[in-house]
C-alpha cells in the first residue's frame, strides 16, 4: 500500500456495505457504530466500484450539514477485499442481496 494510501486512510470509520443498486451506483454503509451513510460509486478511490452487501470498507464521514430526511454522506470510501461481515455470508446462503 502507498504512503499516500495509508495518510488517506487514517482516521477513517469502519463498516460494511448495507446494500448497494449496481443499476444506480449508490449505496448504503452501515458504520461499525450503527450509523447509516449514504454513498455514490464515484466516491470509491480503492477496491471494487460494484461492491456487494456486507464487504468491509473504511470511509470518511462528510462534514456537509445533512438535510432533513437524508443520511449523511460517506467520502473517500475503501472497499476491503473480499472481507465479509457474518451478516453477509448469511444473506449470501439465502441468495439476498442485502446484509439484515
Amino acid at each position: 500500500m502507498s504512503d499516500t494510501m495509508q495518510e488517506v486512510m487514517v482516521g477513517m470509520q469502519s463498516g460494511y456495505i448495507l446494500r448497494f443498486n449496481a443499476e444506480k451506483q449508490i449505496g448504503t454503509i452501515c458504520s461499525d457504530d450503527l450509523q447509516r451513510y449514504f454513498f455514490h460509486s464515484e466516491r470509491i478511490i480503492r477496491g471494487t466500484p460494484c461492491p456487494r452487501a456486507g464487504q468491509r470498507v473504511l470511509f470518511s464521514p462528510s462534514t456537509k450539514p445533512v438535510q432533513p430526511g437524508k443520511l449523511p454522506a460517506a467520502n473517500q470510501v475503501v472497499i476491503l477485499e473480499d472481507e465479509m461481515t457474518g451478516a453477509a455470508a448469511l444473506a449470501q446462503k439465502d441468495g439476498s442481496t442485502e446484509a439484515k
